[in-house]
């Protein structure tokens, strides 16, 4: 996806009269792609909410503000910084006016809004010893700038921009999704770890599981009947055992006199 957007930031020419529709549709469909796959449940929890298991972590990407002319780089607007610990992703629109702080989670009230388990990954032990991190959260850089990038993008199809502001845009989105597509990777890499150690330790399992049906088979069953028979002479044994211990235990001298 984020290849295919920094192609759409790639136009033949801004100066299309078809440019500010097909653009603002592209990013459109791309928002609502990143959407649907952050708020993607298993069963009944969203996968990317960290431990707020019951709540989708992304809002309609398509309702977020644009950015304006003051939000360039070259106004010069502070570039919106990524989030990280418990602080939710946050951009600013309108820096050199209205300067709204927005935010693509559903868990932002305002500026600087603190949710701890939107970051917490799960953990979860797949052998003595041997838990695993798995979870991976909306909040991650790679997220932040591939939506960041899809804004930028979208701002750059509005009405009321000069030339070289819309081609800043588009530079700007470029930028930010090459970012967000390398941090993907990376994500893509960090995940696959965790894959490949799961398939290895399901190997170890399965090949447990499997030298253990072996050795059940391998048992003879016993024959009730013969076992009952053996028992009782065992025990026929064992009394007459007791009986001549309890004989010679009452011996004495007296017995030889």
């Amino acid at each position: 996806m984020a290849t295919d957007a920094l192609n759409a930031a790639e136009p033949l020419s801004t100066n299309d009269v078809d440019f500010p529709n097909t653009t603002t549709v592209l990013a459109n469909n791309f928002m609502l792609e990143v959407e649907a796959n952050l708020n993607i449940k298993l069963g009944d929890r969203f996968i990317f909410a960290g431990t707020n298991f019951s709540d989708a972590p992304v809002r309609d990407l398509r309702t977020l503000s644009l950015y304006n002319a003051t939000d360039l780089g070259s106004a010069p607007a502070a570039a919106n910084a990524i989030e990280t610990a418990d602080t939710l992703p946050e951009h600013v629109v309108d820096a050199g006016g209205a300067a709204t702080t927005e935010s693509y989670h559903t868990g932002f009230t305002a500026a600087g809004t603190v949710d701890s388990k939107a970051y917490e990954a799960m953990k979860v032990t797949i052998a003595d010893s041997q838990p695993i991190v798995y979870n991976i959260t909306a909040n991650e850089p790679a997220f932040q700038n591939l939506i960041e990038g899809l804004l930028r993008l979208k701002s750059a199809a509005q009405t009321g921009l000069t030339e070289p502001e819309r081609e800043e845009f588009l530079g700007e989105a470029r930028n930010t999704l090459d970012n967000a597509r390398v941090e993907l990777r990376q994500l893509q890499a960090r995940n696959g770890t965790v894959i490949n150690e799961l398939s290895r330790t399901k190997e170890i399992h399965t090949s447990f599981i499997n030298i253990s049906q072996s050795a059940l088979t391998d048992l003879t069953v016993a024959n009730d009947a013969e076992v009952a028979t053996r028992i009782a002479a065992l025990r026929t044994q064992l009394e007459a055992s007791y009986s001549t211990i309890a004989d010679t235990n009452r011996l004495s001298l007296v017995n030889y006199l």
